[in-house]
């Protein structure tokens, strides 16, 4: 009976030892799955603000291969872009990540990113204030909108759509804030924002013997 009695508490010791590794196991890998997403995605430097605080400060100004030039707000230094052919880039605080963003800049000639990327119709256009930017004719809106790149959280989305000598161009800002109106600040920055002359007009200066021999 003695006998019987260790092998059975022996067996028993076996099988905790098992199920205790079992579970170190299933610690790990929680620990891996959840970690990138409780940890600060950036550790270089201090988050962005969502809604800049400073005015631009034009020795921060960054001119992308594309063309396009503009001054970051404070700690905006994540930048995506399509390369050098493709005038258009997506701008997000320090502290964003794909799927949790927070706010987010974007640049882009129309039609450039893909193909949902269009123009809006004379009907939708009638939603949007009429302005000038630049000098050029624009149309300008807020609204309110559930964002899957937000984690879909309730985001406020500007959208800005503007003429520039038959080329359009689109600039948009979300940022995860109740707002009725674009803030001050960003529109500043949105301001400052330098576009690429259109293709025919680069052609034009390349074949002028003038601008040549200068």
């Amino acid at each position: 009976m003695q006998k019987v009695s260790l092998v059975t508490k022996s067996k028993r010791a076996a099988v905790t030892k098992v199920e205790f590794l079992v579970i170190i196991f299933i610690i790990i890998i929680l620990i891996a799955l959840l970690y990138p997403a409780i940890q600060p995605p950036n550790s270089d430097g201090p988050l962005g603000k969502l809604i800049p605080v400073t005015a631009p400060d034009e020795k921060n100004r960054v001119t992308h291969t594309s063309g396009i030039s503009f001054i970051p707000p404070p700690d905006w230094v994540q930048i995506r872009d399509l390369g050098p052919d493709n005038p258009w880039l997506r701008i997000t605080p320090r502290g964003s990540r794909k799927g949790r963003d927070r706010a987010v800049l974007m640049i882009g000639r129309v039609g450039d990113y893909n193909q949902e990327d269009r123009l809006p119709d004379q009907t939708e256009l009638k939603q949007f204030k009429q302005f000038q930017f630049q000098g050029y004719p624009a149309y300008e809106r807020v609204i309110h909108v559930r964002e899957p790149a937000f984690d879909n959280a309730d985001v406020t989305l500007y959208d800005q759509y503007h003429d520039r000598d038959g080329e359009w161009w689109h600039v948009s800002y979300s940022v995860v804030e109740d707002l009725d109106e674009l803030p001050e600040m960003m529109r500043e920055y949105i301001n400052a924002i330098r576009f690429p002359p259109k293709v025919d007009q680069v052609k034009e200066l390349s074949n002028n013997p003038e601008t040549k021999e200068e």
